[in-house]
């Protein structure tokens, strides 16, 4: 078995942060050229890193709660100076919530499997890495908007978007 963390500091190579299905670990975070393994979960790593740049993730969602209205599956700008935002894909305290980083997406498309009844997104990021993602296309896109919006609230910047399509 590779070598489990006891923590994780997220970085501009940072991919997604997914919930372990061993009870091994608790996370599985993607980089651009690596898989780690990791004793927190998910959203303790994003609570750890949070504090890690002076803040805490309540504080953080609180304010982008405040500042755009989002109420559910709120962007998280772990540090804004650095571009680091990430965004879940379901409730964070739900068992099967990933969290994917902005700044690395390319582009959500629908995955090949997926239908009306079970649906499914890859997503593919600057790096060419794919991730399947139980969610539909058009959640996952609404979440990379809502992401979009934070990023340019918090680093200031007005202005068009990036198109995932």
């Amino acid at each position: 078995m590779k070598e489990v963390f006891p923590h994780h500091d997220i970085t501009q190579k940072t991919l997604a942060i997914l919930p372990s299905k061993s009870i091994h670990y608790g996370a599985l975070v993607l980089e651009e050229n690596r898989k780690i393994l990791v004793n927190q979960t998910p959203l303790e790593i994003l609570k750890t890193n949070c504090l890690y740049y002076f803040s805490s993730y309540d504080g953080r969602r609180e304010a982008v709660r405040q500042q755009l209205g989002y109420k559910r599956k709120v962007p998280i700008p772990i540090s804004p100076s650095q571009h680091l935002l990430a965004f879940p894909t379901h409730s964070p305290e739900h068992y099967d919530c990933t969290w994917l980083f902005y700044h690395n997406i390319f582009q959500v498309v629908p995955h090949a499997e997926s239908s009306p009844d079970s649906p499914k997104s890859k997503v593919i990021f600057k790096s060419g890495k794919e991730l399947d993602i139980d969610v539909s296309c058009f959640v996952l896109e609404k979440q990379v908007y809502r992401a979009g919006m934070c990023e340019r609230r918090f680093s200031g910047k007005r202005g068009g978007f990036v198109s995932l399509g």
